[in-house]
Order: C-alpha cells, then structure tokens, then sequence
C-alpha cells in the first residue's frame, strides 16, 4: 500500500511558513527574542527530514529555503536600527536584498523578460539532454552528461536572475544583477568574488571576508568564505542525497578556496587574458562534476544505463 506524502508536504509547508515568520517577528527587540529567532532557524534547518525521503528535491528545496532565512536573519541581526516587522518580513522572503534596491515607479522590460525566458527554456532543453545520456561508467558519456548539466545550470542561473529583475521591476524596485557575465572572468578570484551570484557572494563577503581583511586577514577571510561555502552547499545536498554526495559538492568548494590560493600564488592576474581565461575555464570544468552531479541526481536525472 502507497501512502500519501501529501500530508508531509502540507504538514512542513505550514511550518516554514509559521518559522520563517517568527523569525522575522523575533530578530529585533531583546536577546531572549533574539536567541528565540535561531531557535526558529534551527528548527527551519530540521524540517527537510521530515519530508519523505523518496522526495530528495522537496528535501532539497526545504534545505535552500532554510538557508536564505538563515542568511536573512544574520542579516536582520548585524543591523543597528532595527526595522519594524513588515519590513522584516518582507525582507526575510525576499530574494534581492531590497535595502540596496532603487526604487522608482513600476515598469515592464521586455527584452529582460524575454532573454530570461530564453535562458530558461534552452536550460530546459540541456538539463533534459543531460539527463538522457547513456552513462556506463564510461569518461565519454559522462562528460557529456556533465558538460550540457554545467551549462543548463548555468543558462538557469541567468533566467532566474533575469526573470526576477523583471519581476521587482514591476514592483518599482531596481535591484543589481545576480550574475555579472561569470563566463568572461579573468581569474577564479574574480568569477567567485565579483561575478557569480551576488546575493551569497556579498552575504559571504559582509559577514567572513571584510571583518577577517579590515584586520589584515585577507587570506584568512577567503578561506572562510569558501569554507563556509562548503558547508551550506553540503547541507543542500544532505537531506536529498547523504553524506557521500554532500562531500563532494562541499569538497567543490574547498577546492577551489585552495585554487584561488594557487592562483594568487601564480600571479594569474597578470597572465595574458586569453590565458588567464583558459586557467579559470579548466579550473571549473576540471572540478564541476564534483558540482553538478549531486545536482542532477537531486533534481531526479540519473545515468541512463545503456
């Protein structure tokens, strides 16, 4: 007999709905509330388990959301002047961080809008592609499996991003794009540091890096980032895949803290572009299956046996 996981779903959906408020509720006023607002991440942070394990995207989705309230609730708690709770909770659910926003009146771009839906369709089709290739083991088919998974992981990265601007857009509010064209980075210093996915990227920066560089620990604070980078990548992937699978996308990341190491020590900035390009595209590509095929087995894409 088949059981329902719908009353697991609905079940840890109201939770992080009522958790994810609290926080933004509890993260100003006195240490109690505040202690009380972690408590209520913690617990955001257990809920994945709760949902049935033959799910692992749901679980991974329940993960992520964890996440950004925690990011968000770091955020709301190095704040001076506390906001009022509307504000708070609109920042706890919000995407971009609204505080660097413009704000003006509403309007509709078109061409992002439809460069976004591009984005997303052709990331449809390679993620479909990538999903479907025979795999034996064998470095052939699976490169190719890893090759069309990093660029519709890629491509999707740009639609989200696009598709939101649109969406805040409509709502009067200009935010900074998340992605800065990653693929034309000189260095791996530059793609993680400058071009890839700004809303992590300045969270990491803002709460391990600057505190860690205004001391003169500037190395120290990279490899913070890039370990906790490690961590709550691994943490996506724990709740959907195990431990072995966590690893190896936290492992992704260690490693690359350890390649911006080498790359500082190389002087890479000073190479030739073109060949400064072509370090940092090795780099990724030798390293993304560590990435991506955690990735394409949560979202449900296994190797096709052929």
């Amino acid at each position: 007999m088949t059981v329902s996981p719908l009353p697991a779903l609905v079940a840890v959906l109201i939770a992080e709905v009522a958790l994810s408020t609290a926080v933004a509720w509890l993260a100003a006023g006195s240490r109690v509330r505040k202690v009380g607002a972690g408590a209520a991440t913690v617990a955001l942070g257990a809920l994945p388990w709760c949902l049935p394990a033959s799910l692992p995207l749901l679980r991974g989705l329940s993960a992520l959301f964890a996440l950004v309230v925690l990011m968000k609730l770091v955020e709301l708690l190095r704040e001076r002047t506390p906001r009022p709770f509307a504000e708070r909770l609109v920042h706890v659910y919000s995407l971009a961080d609204l505080r660097l926003a413009r704000h003006g009146p509403p309007r509709f771009d078109l061409p992002l809008l439809g460069s976004g839906v591009v984005c997303g369709a052709v990331a449809a089709l390679l993620l479909i592609a990538a999903g479907s290739v025979p795999a034996e083991a064998r470095p052939g088919p699976l490169a190719a499996r890893w090759l069309l998974g990093v660029a519709s992981f890629y491509l999707s990265f740009e639609a989200i991003d696009r598709l939101a601007r649109t969406a805040y857009l409509l709502g009067g509010a200009q935010v900074e794009p998340t992605q800065r064209a990653p693929i034309l980075a000189p260095t791996l210093a530059d793609f993680w540091g400058k071009r890839w996915n700004a809303i992590v990227r300045r969270w990491l920066a803002s709460v391990f890096f600057l505190p860690l560089a205004r001391k003169g620990h500037a190395r120290l604070g990279i490899l913070a980032a890039f370990v906790v980078s490690a961590v709550i990548h691994a943490y996506l992937m724990l709740p959907g895949l195990g431990a072995g699978w966590a690893l190896c996308m936290g492992g992704f990341f260690l490693i690359h803290g350890a390649l911006c190491t080498v790359e500082r020590a190389l002087g890479v900035s000073r190479w030739p572009r073109a060949l400064a390009h072509v370090w940092v595209l090795t780099a990724l590509l030798a390293t993304m299956p560590l990435f991506i095929e955690p990735l394409l087995l949560l979202l449900g894409f296994r190797p096709v046996i052929g």
